[in-house]
């Protein structure tokens, strides 16, 4: 037995992509607006600079390292669902900022109307009573007055001339009703300028706070229901800032609310989305075929894929319980005389070797794909993947020959060779049911897929025809 781990040098293959370093420029200025939007957004809902300037911060970087492609460069899914999700809170928080520029001057028109409104519904409803009160109770002393001096003058109601009882009595309610309004003239006075005051320059709260005072001083039986000033009369809880701002202002029905509000979101979506146009074509594929041919290799994949999980469904459904040792009659044949090879992988052969089945064409010429390994997330299943190459490619074998496509800038190319396509592929079969029977018995060391990737590799032994049998029909 031996270990044959042999490594051709020269067959290094050139980069398949390249970075466009003018667009990372033009993403890392797209992502600074964003970022100052951003930061402002959050210190506006959050009212912290600090924290403002550390969230908004590690969302931007965070999207700037994801787009750019100097951070999760292999783990795609997880990358994407990173980045829509920052992406959302960068609009959302971005949103304030621009809202806020937006809108500014038309909120503080309408909330100071607003404020005005209430402040006059409440002179009108509690303070102007008091006064029609007061000038009541000036008239009814009059009358009286009169009453009395005329009673006393001619004897109006009596007939007697003079100071009568009628005529006293006359003068005690006039007496009464004159006490009782100078002493509400007072309280009417003193609260004039609790409720006639300047609103010029003053906040809706400032408004509402004086009126709350205001209302406080009057008797109660002035207060016509105003047992509290309401804050939702004085100032609009849609103008506070809150997490739910956005949505609240997209549905009003006040157009001046409405319009700004769609414009702010449509900045906002317009810089982060043109930062994640540019994300997108930082790399640069270096693929020069059709984008008919390109399709057309999609879709064939796609249906290559669907036909190999069907098959592997057909042979897990047939092949015999991993549990149990069995070996197919054909084994002595293929194995007469073998070599074993040593791979040093974190994760499962059999997994490995699945991988590389599926990369191998179904139809002549049986091209190996290559770039299913290339752009592998895991280093040692791209090390792995050459060793096995040079092993199968090796003239004492030859299962596996190098080409030359003058029509591909890869000048390296694979492919199995024709006659010995099903015995590879039969290979393949017999070494993942051997492997896959190995790591249900070995539980200890395969009892968690997820702790490959910061597992060290591990040697796994995979069996090759030797140069006897191999090449024998």
């Amino acid at each position: 037995m031996k270990n044959n781990t042999r490594y051709h040098k020269s067959r290094k293959r050139p980069p398949s992509e390249e970075r466009d370093y003018l667009l990372i420029f033009l993403l890392a200025i797209f992502n600074v607006v964003s970022g100052y939007t951003t930061v402002k957004g959050v210190k506006i809902l959050l009212e912290n600079w600090a924290l403002a300037a550390f969230l908004g911060g590690f969302i931007q970087l965070a999207l700037f390292l994801m787009l750019a492609e100097l951070m999760l460069k292999t783990a795609h899914l997880r990358k994407w669902i990173t980045v829509i999700l920052f992406t959302f809170g960068s609009v959302y928080t971005s949103f304030f900022t621009y809202y806020t520029n937006q809108a500014s001057e038309i909120n503080t028109v309408l909330a100071n109307n607003r404020a005005k409104q209430a402040h006059n519904k409440l002179v009108a409803d509690v303070y102007t009573p008091m006064n029609d009160y007061l000038s009541q109770l000036q008239r009814d002393a009059r009358i009286l007055r009169r009453k009395a001096d005329e009673e006393a003058d001619r004897g109006l109601t009596t007939g007697i001339v003079g100071r009568g009882q009628v005529a006293k009595n006359f003068e005690e309610q006039a007496l009464e009703k004159e006490e009782e309004a100078k002493q509400f003239e007072k309280t009417v006075k003193d609260l004039r300028p609790k409720f006639n005051y300047d609103l010029k320059g003053l906040q809706p709260e400032e408004i509402l706070e004086r009126d709350r005072d205001a209302l406080a001083t009057v008797p109660q039986r002035f207060r016509n229901n105003y047992e509290y000033l309401k804050r939702s009369n004085y100032i609009n809880s849609e103008n506070d800032v809150s997490i739910l701002t956005p949505y609240l202002k997209l549905n009003s029905q006040d157009i001046d609310e409405k319009r700004p509000a769609f414009i702010s979101l449509l900045i906002a979506t317009l810089v982060d989305g043109m930062s994640i146009l540019l994300g997108t074509a930082i790399t640069i594929k270096r693929d020069r075929r059709s984008p008919v041919l390109r399709f057309a290799r999609f879709v064939a994949k796609i249906i290559t894929d669907i036909k190999s999980s069907f098959t592997e469904i057909w042979q897990a459904i047939i092949q015999p319980n991993p549990g149990i040792q069995t070996s197919a009659e054909g084994d002595d044949k293929l194995y007469e005389a073998s070599e074993m090879l040593t791979l040093e992988l974190r994760g499962r052969g059999s997994d490995f070797l699945k991988e590389f089945r599926r990369a191998i064409y179904k139809t002549s010429p049986h091209y190996i794909n290559h770039s299913v390994f290339e752009k592998h997330s895991e280093q040692s299943y791209r090390d792995s993947f050459d060793i096995l190459i040079d092993q199968l490619s090796n003239p004492k074998l030859g299962w596996i020959e190098v080409i030359n496509n003058q029509n591909s800038n890869n000048s390296n190319h694979w492919q199995v060779r024709d006659e010995y396509y099903h015995k590879t592929v039969e290979w393949l079969r017999q070494e993942i049911l051997r492997l896959t029977q190995e790591e249900f018995l070995d539980k200890s060391r395969y009892n968690n897929l997820f702790t490959f990737k910061n597992a060290p590799p591990v040697g796994v032994q995979v069996k090759i025809p030797s140069t006897q049998n191999g090449n024998r029909n």
